[in-house]
């Protein structure tokens, strides 16, 4: 009751294959009324899940991996679109990090096709940082990534 925002990144443990995204989004949009419901007053920011799609396809196999990433896309579209009671999307990171082939970029990697390490995490802490500052929540500067 007390926060004034809560930033809510969640998904990348969610995109098992073996439930669909409508599910798992169904638990994300309880969360985010369980939020509001303790506090009417923190302002909510979402956010898109890191790309991973190699990661999935290593991990799941051919076809289990392509229906977990297909799950990645509709969540990742959730998040941006359907879910309710939120103030704030943040997306940006999730195309900067991303090869343009639903991957991490190489740059941005810790090795394992999903952990990002200290330079993805600047860009996106940026983007969380604009975030605050655009809510009124957060007055200092941020750094805008390219």
């Amino acid at each position: 009751e007390k926060y004034k925002y809560v930033i809510v990144e969640i998904g990348l443990n969610d995109v098992s294959p073996s439930e669909s995204a409508a599910t798992a989004m169904l638990r994300y949009q309880k969360l985010i009324d369980t939020i509001n419901a303790v506090n009417p007053t923190a302002k909510i920011l979402v956010a898109k899940m890191i790309p991973c799609k190699q990661r999935l396809i290593n991990v799941l196999g051919a076809t289990n991996g392509a229906i977990s990433y297909q799950k990645w896309l509709d969540m990742n579209y959730a998040i941006m679109n359907t879910v309710t009671g939120v103030d704030y999307r943040i997306s940006r990171h999730c195309d900067l990090l991303n090869d343009g082939n639903g991957n991490l970029k190489a740059i941005y990697d810790c090795g394992d096709g999903i952990h990002e390490n200290n330079a993805a995490r600047k860009i996106i802490a940026a983007e969380f940082r604009k975030a605050l500052n655009v809510l009124g929540l957060l007055t200092c500067t941020y750094t805008n990534t390219k």
